[in-house]
């Protein structure tokens, strides 16, 4: 009997501990779209023909849609911010290549060496009717490419190194011919013949791994109205006269098809279909193409994405509501308005100290290959022109310009001298930039030679004068130098008012001028840029005026294209991180920008062809340098700045990457979820537990944003009577491992409970001090979690049921067994009463004889009954 009753009290003593539960097994609530990704930023796409495309608007979606010979490599071991490479590549409807080999027998005599390509097989286009791609369909695309040539494009890339040109030349002759043996083709391979001497075979590579190298259906596009090639020799003999009609058109029949509707199209091999580009309400969607050569989803990836849709919106307003609602997985946020995001901004933090807006996740600093200008037009279009003023404009007066205003290098110093970039830089790009000098960006090679780098080496009685040697700056790799940094412009309102006096003759500071700066809606820091140069140009003469006017991207570069613009601010994404790729747009004859400045000087073309194919690390520095005075002697542009970087989007966003030459991003390797928790397993509880204990509850959280442990989050202890309604009772703060464990103690009944991670940080002070096991009153949190009006898809661990009794109603249940044990011992022990005393009577009646007999038989029925006694006590 002694036995039951230590068990129970052993039993009784476990379940007055606290009682610990874990609960890693976590679910998450629904992700908004899980397969479809949302992008709010602002608008948008020129054209979705690849031969075209020089923007990176457009580049965004025919990286998606289209497929080029290589990609860029993508290593997943890294940070996302270093996984994009531009220096490696994998392949993509190449299967294998050689580089730089000897010249092809059949290859013109002028050629220096060939490269081949191997293509994959059985690759199927957009649309089955054009089966798969073949070989002969990257010929023609390369080739369609060179005929086309529309001005502003990027064909001098191609053109360059298999030519030795930056253009078409069809006044010679045999042009056709020249193009048609400069890609070449049979059943398995494509070749590319190089005319151009020493051209490095990294830039060749990084050139067809764009968007511009996309690849279409030679078929397909003889049938929507572009160049026929060699499929339809009929209506293509080469000749200049026939080839000619393709070249240079308005736009492009793939960006107005049927003719005249404006439609744009695409009939790519990429991973996406464009299925929507609505210019009047500002979207494009693009749709999962299923036969994908690749397959779905990318490998390396945890999941893929149905469709991609972007939304143009000017408003930072409205793209902000969006973005926290969850309407919104990736935002354009101007820099202005970081504060309203990066919530410890009062505090002044490093990159690493931001803390964002729940659910939001920011990767701050990512160095750039992107530099902003104002670019000046020395020969200024006047016909239907709206932005010079009142005519005449072949001379001087307050209410126009002349087309040659900017010709004079005085007007381009004062204005240089007008700009402030401290202020611009430390108020606008909230310290995230540099001022450069040149178009020499840092980042690309040779840039210590001609950034300032060290203390600046000027005259303190004139500031833009270098002081002479020794300098800061390093030696060349021959020993010698230093070579002296070049100089950068600043503000100075003094000397802007000299060189205006001192432009034509005085003329200009005395009859003044009006004009208007464009700049692309939305686009914030360019327009404030404009304004800034309005208002300290228009401070220093009452006769000086300017206006500044928004048009929509679109707009703008046909504006710039037809040379209307008086100025613009722009900037320039590297096709390639090499100098070449900067200084032949920014001050080359032909180059991207310089054309439309009309900008020229032979010296400098000699100095930029010559640098590009230069193997002398010390020749080439020397030419960059001179290139570098060059531009900064003659005002050819102003360069604003070089900023960093930031990348926004919700925190169940992943695949993301940085590579610094992407035009957007390549949605093939991205995808949405919110975390996968650690050690899931599923919690266990005793059946019952009595009234009045309390039991633990723990778990372990990722951070959404960071993917590490989640320091500092709030956590809600949830509670339910019926495992469907649930009530915060209380919050805790998760600590630096991402854990909490705290006490609660269930009423009585049948009670659930489950910890609601909720994605918010809590304020700095709380979860510096309050972290893990404190369990803190859930009503502010609350109320400071409905200020931020953000939506965040909680995590919520698994539930757990607890049944609490009575303690009383627990040991009654317990020695309910005992007592029937006992009452059955009683009812036995009455039975064997009554017998012993039917046995005395007997022995009583015993004759005399017996009665020896009989008294030992009452000794044993007297022992008998004093045993029954003690049991019944």
């Amino acid at each position: 009997m002694k036995k039951p009753l230590a068990l129970l009290a052993v039993s009784l003593i476990f379940l007055m501990l606290p009682f610990q539960t874990s609960i890693q097994n976590i679910a998450a609530q629904e992700i908004p779209r899980p397969k479809d990704l949302v992008i709010a930023s602002i608008w948008g796409p020129e054209t979705v023909d690849p031969a075209w495309c020089y923007d990176t608007a457009s580049a965004g979606i025919i990286m998606n849609v289209y497929d080029t010979l290589i990609r860029f490599a993508v290593d997943r071991s890294l940070p996302p911010e270093e996984q994009g490479l531009t220096d490696q590549f994998e392949p993509c409807l190449a299967t294998e290549w050689v580089i730089a080999a000897p010249p092809h027998p059949d290859a013109p005599e002028y050629t220096n060496c060939t490269y081949y390509f191997k293509i994959r097989e059985g690759v199927k286009w957009h649309d089955p009717k054009y089966g798969t791609v073949k070989p002969s369909d990257v010929e023609y695309s390369f080739e369609r490419w060179m005929v086309l040539d529309r001005s502003g494009g990027p064909t001098w890339m191609i053109y360059e190194p298999l030519l030795g040109v930056h253009a078409a030349n069809w006044s010679d002759p045999e042009w056709p011919q020249k193009i048609d043996h400069a890609v070449e083709s049979n059943a398995t391979h494509v070749w590319f013949n190089l005319k151009s001497p020493n051209y490095p075979p990294m830039i060749f590579m990084q050139v067809i791994a764009q968007s511009w190298a996309s690849i279409m259906p030679n078929e397909w596009a003889y049938e929507h109205g572009c160049w026929p090639g060699e499929a339809h020799p009929e209506e293509n003999p080469y000749t200049n006269e026939t080839m000619t009609k393709y070249y240079d058109p308005e736009v492009s029949p793939l960006d107005d098809w049927p003719p005249g509707t404006g439609g744009k199209i695409e009939c790519g091999s990429g991973p996406y279909k464009l299925v929507l580009l609505d210019e009047i309400e500002h979207i494009w969607k693009l749709e999962r193409f299923p036969d994908y050569w690749k397959g779905w989803p990318a490998p390396g990836c945890n999941g893929y994405l149905e469709t991609v849709t972007f939304y143009g919106i000017d408003e930072w307003g409205t793209r902000k509501t969006m973005f926290l609602a969850g309407d919104a997985d990736f935002c354009y946020v101007p820099r202005a308005h970081l504060p309203e995001l990066v919530t410890n901004w009062e505090e002044n933090p490093t990159w690493e100290e931001e803390e964002y807006v729940p659910g939001i996740r920011c990767y701050p600093g990512l160095p750039s290959l992107v530099e902003t200008n104002i670019f000046f037009n020395f020969k200024i279009e006047t016909t239907g022109n709206p932005y010079i003023g009142e005519p005449p404009y072949d001379e001087l007066h307050e209410k126009g310009i002349p087309y040659w205003f900017f010709d004079d290098v005085n007007v381009r110093k004062a204005f240089a001298y007008s700009f402030d970039w401290e202020t611009y830089i430390r108020e606008v790009l909230f310290g995230e930039a540099k001022q450069p000098s040149t178009p020499h960006v840092e980042g690309l090679a040779y840039d210590e030679y001609v950034w300032d780098v060290g203390e600046p080496d000027l005259d303190p009685e004139s500031p833009d004068t270098l002081l002479p040697p020794p300098y800061d700056q390093p030696l060349l790799p021959n020993g010698s130098g230093p070579l002296p940094p070049v100089p950068k412009y600043y503000y100075d309102p003094e000397k802007a008012e000299e060189y205006f006096k001192a432009a034509y003759d005085g003329e200009l500071w005395e009859k003044g001028f009006t004009f208007s700066i464009l700049y692309n809606t939305g686009n914030e820091e360019r327009e404030i840029a404009a304004r800034m140069l309005k208002e300290h140009i228009e401070s220093l003469n009452p006769k000086f005026h300017i206006n500044v006017i928004e048009v929509d991207w679109p707009t703008y570069l046909k504006e710039l294209v037809s040379k209307r613009l008086t100025l613009f601010i722009i900037g320039w994404l590297a096709d390639y991180p090499d100098p070449h790729n900067w200084y032949y747009p920014y001050m080359h004859s032909t180059g991207t920008f310089s054309y439309f400045q009309s900008y020229s000087n032979p010296e400098v073309d000699k100095l930029i062809e010559a640098g590009v194919t230069e193997t002398d690390d010390n020749k080439r520095i020397e030419i960059y340098w001179k290139l570098g005075n060059k531009y900064f002697e003659d005002a050819v542009s102003l360069p604003l700045f070089q900023v960093t970087i930031r990348h926004w989007e919700r925190t169940w966003v992943a695949g993301w990457y940085y590579n610094p030459i992407y035009p957007g991003n390549f949605f093939y390797h991205i995808w949405k979820e919110y975390y996968i928790p650690q050690k899931p397993t599923v919690p266990t509880v005793p059946a019952t537990l009595p009234y009045g204990v309390s039991i633990r509850l723990s778990s372990e959280f990722i951070d959404p944003a960071t993917r590490g442990p989640a320091y500092g989050y709030i956590v809600f202890v949830q509670e339910s009577s019926d495992g469907e309604t649930w009530n915060n009772i209380g919050a805790v703060i998760t600590d630096k491992n991402g854990r909490v464990d705290v006490s609660v103690t269930p009423p009585l009944g049948t009670t659930y409970y489950r910890l609601n991670f909720t994605g918010y940080k809590a304020p700095a002070p709380i979860r510096e001090e309050l972290t893990g096991t404190v369990l803190l009153s859930a009503v502010p949190f609350e109320e400071w979690m409905k200020t931020f009006n953000v939506y965040i898809p909680s995590e919520v661990t698994a539930q757990i049921k607890v049944e609490t009794e009575s303690l009383e109603d627990i040991l009654s249940q317990a020695l309910s067994p005992m007592q029937e044990d006992i009452n059955t011992l009683s009812s036995k022990i009455d039975t064997l009463s009554s017998n012993i005393e039917n046995l005395q009577a007997a022995i009583n009646a015993m004759p005399s004889t017996s009665m020896v007999y009989g008294s030992l038989g009452l000794a044993i029925i007297a022992l008998i009954i004093a045993i029954i006694a003690v049991a019944k006590k």
